[in-house]
């Protein structure tokens, strides 16, 4: 680029001689116009000269142009395509001109119009082997790879010692699959320049196509002794990358952190360095290499691959799926990430049946790991069903617990009915409150001794002599017990048989203590029967009561 504006000065200068003769005059007319002209210079004699015309210098301007493309910045070569655009509007023959265009189109990123320019610089001139070698790279770029070796080709049969021309072809069949002749191809280009560090770089990469890793480590080795590869982002990069095959990880770090520092912006060594971090879990370092790799590449599909992953590492797993599906969306045809959204849908959401969905997606794409794809359906599916089975037991737990609520709800609402319409205060002893008068202790079943006890029915008050006890629920003692009674149902039945009905104080007292009274009961005065049961409403029998001898009631193991 920089023999550029020398080749430009020459190729221009023989093109002066045309505005010149437009703007000559023939000598009859400059004779009729001289005499008018003359008089006003006469008149006005004091009058200063007019400044003399701008001369325009399209040799100049095309040299300004091509300096700023030498600078390599952004806003140099956009200030670039701007003054080419109107050097190429107004000389639309200089083929030079075109091509810087072209240049400053491919830097930009607008393939499209480098291409229109090169074609415009080779129809120019046909034997500008740098417009031929252009355009090649050009189509290489855009996907038409043969296209793209003919214009090589051309190239080089212009220019056979063209370098750049060489290293474009030998990506040209790399990136067609033939690895095998790219290797030969650069083997060829290194007897015409053994110094050429684009050559070296793309041998050791075919070799790596074609799995060869040794000798690609021979060919950066190699390359390594030619000056300037130290500097050479590219080789220090994919040298890493060959050593990290080879299983040295430590070496590989060094060379791709060299690579990353010569050339923040060089996607190859940004990504390489984040898959090294991937083998480490290393998930932390790997999303600002690839971030900034992204911003460099935006429709990199790997790239987007490669950063779903390290986002979910992370956890961060909406930013995952959203990088996974534009992946999908840039390379339908390419598997991988719909593996990925699987296990993330399956693992992470736990939304099975769109892990399902992708998984069968990824199977029907013919994607290399489909055995592991349906192992991951059939567990998919027996999580779904303990899920599912979960689910099921947490909602019966919680109507349960609903339940539960409603009815110590209506107990307590109860309770204060009963509080409002005089019953005992909860926690009271009903025989000390019933009544008004209370009863006396040596009337109480609970304070009886063991050789005499009243006989009970639930919800009555026990006989007494005096004045009349009125009816009260069981006895504190009888309302405190557990429902599940420790005593076994053969010694309840011997002690039901032994004692009769003297002894009846169990839980089923307990449970009857808010029924209603049972007004079809006799009165036991009416018989005689001083020993049956109290019935509830009634009052107490004058009489002593019938007494039982008390038997042990106690459960012996």
């Amino acid at each position: 680029m920089r023999a550029l504006p020398i080749l430009i000065v020459l190729a221009l200068v023989g093109c002066k001689k045309a505005p010149v003769e437009q703007a000559s005059k023939p000598p009859a007319e400059a004779a009729a116009v001289a005499p008018a002209e003359a008089a006003p210079a006469a008149e006005e004699e004091e009058a200063p000269p007019p400044p003399p015309p701008k001369k325009v210098d399209p040799d100049k301007d095309l040299r300004a142009a091509v300096a700023l493309l030498d600078r390599n910045t952004e806003a140099d070569t956009i200030k670039a395509r701007t003054e080419l655009r109107a050097i190429t509007s107004s000389r639309p023959d200089a083929a030079l001109a075109w091509y810087n265009l072209g240049v400053a189109y491919a830097r930009l990123g607008s393939l499209v119009d480098a291409a229109d320019a090169f074609q415009r610089a080779t129809r120019v001139d046909a034997d500008l082997a740098a417009a031929w070698r252009g355009l090649g790279e050009a189509e290489l770029q855009l996907g038409d790879v043969d296209t793209a070796l003919r214009r090589l080709d051309r190239a080089l049969q212009i220019d056979p010692d063209d370098t750049d021309a060489r290293v474009a072809r030998i990506r040209a069949l790399r990136q067609s699959g033939r690895s095998a002749q790219a290797i030969e191809e650069a083997k060829a280009a290194l007897k015409v320049n053994s110094l050429a560090l684009g050559v070296y770089n793309l041998m050791g990469l075919a070799y790596l196509d074609i799995g060869e890793p040794e000798r690609a480590r021979f060919v950066y080795e190699k390359a390594e002794t030619v000056e300037g590869a130290e500097d050479d982002a590219r080789i220090q990069a994919n040298f890493g990358w060959t050593l990290k095959i080879l299983g040295e990880p430590y070496a590989a770090e060094i060379r791709l952190k060299r690579a990353v520092e010569l050339d923040p912006e060089f996607v190859p060594g940004l990504v390489y360095l984040a898959q090294l971090y991937l083998a480490d879990r290393n998930f932390g370092d790997m999303v600002p290499l690839l971030e900034k790799a992204l911003k460099k590449a935006p429709e990199n599909h790997g790239v987007l691959v490669d950063l779903g992953i390290a986002y979910r590492g992370l956890g961060r797993l909406d930013e995952a799926q959203r990088s996974w599906e534009k992946a999908l969306d840039l390379k339908p045809a390419d598997p991988v990430p719909l593996f990925n959204l699987g296990i993330l849908l399956g693992d992470d959401r736990k939304d099975y049946d769109g892990a399902v969905r992708y998984f069968n997606r990824y199977i029907e794409a013919g994607g290399p790991e489909s055995t592991l794809a349906l192992e991951y359906i059939e567990d998919i599916e027996r999580e779904k069903k303990k899920a599912e089975r979960q689910r099921e037991r947490d909602e019966a737990r919680r109507k349960r617990e609903e339940d539960r609520a409603k009815r110590e709800k209506l107990l307590k609402e109860a309770e204060k009915e009963e509080q409002g319409s005089g019953a005992p205060a909860s926690g009271g002893s009903p025989w000390d409150t019933q009544g008004g008068e209370g009863c006396r202790d040596e009337d109480r079943p609970d304070r009886q001794p063991p050789g005499r006890q009243h006989s009970l029915r639930a919800g009555c008050a026990p006989p007494r002599r005096s004045s009349s006890c009125r009816t009260a629920p069981s006895s504190s003692r009888a309302r405190s017990r557990s429902p599940r009674s420790s005593w076994s149902s053969t010694a309840r039945s011997s002690t039901r048989a032994s004692t009769s009905a003297s002894t009846r104080t169990s839980s089923t007292a307990s449970s009857r203590r808010r029924r209603s009274p049972r007004s079809s009961a006799r009165h036991p005065e009416e018989h005689g029967d001083h020993g049956a049961f109290v019935a509830a409403g009634c009052r107490p029998c004058s009489q002593p009561p019938h007494t039982v001898p008390m038997t042990s009631t106690r459960r012996t193991d």
